[in-house]
């Protein structure tokens, strides 16, 4: 078709649209929500011990974005989004996706 060119100094930059991006509390919840069900579609039925494992983890996770209230600029961000990753996990105990194999 043509010839083929290399150029291997090239540069790219890459910039988010804010306006696409959900905000930080919905974001938290969705980042609970959709790794449960994307662990529970890999392991169908889990054992108890599994299940501990998982929840720890989300807990732990949380726990970082908690921490990072204090630690980064974005306290705001941070906040809301903790808050939406609590919501997110007490959901999963009232309301669990339906998962279907």
């Amino acid at each position: 078709m043509g010839r083929l060119y290399i150029n291997t100094g090239a540069q790219l930059e890459h910039y988010h649209d804010d306006s696409g991006r959900p905000n930080k509390y919905n974001y938290g919840k969705m980042v609970i929500r959709n790794g449960w069900y994307v662990w529970r579609v890999k392991y169908s039925n889990p054992s108890i011990k599994a299940k501990i494992k998982w929840h720890c983890t989300a807990i732990l996770l949380t726990k970082v974005r908690v921490l990072n209230i204090i630690t980064t600029s974005n306290r705001k961000e941070a906040l809301t989004e903790s808050l939406g990753r609590i919501v997110g996990w007490f959901s999963l105990i009232f309301n669990p996706p339906k998962v279907e194999l």
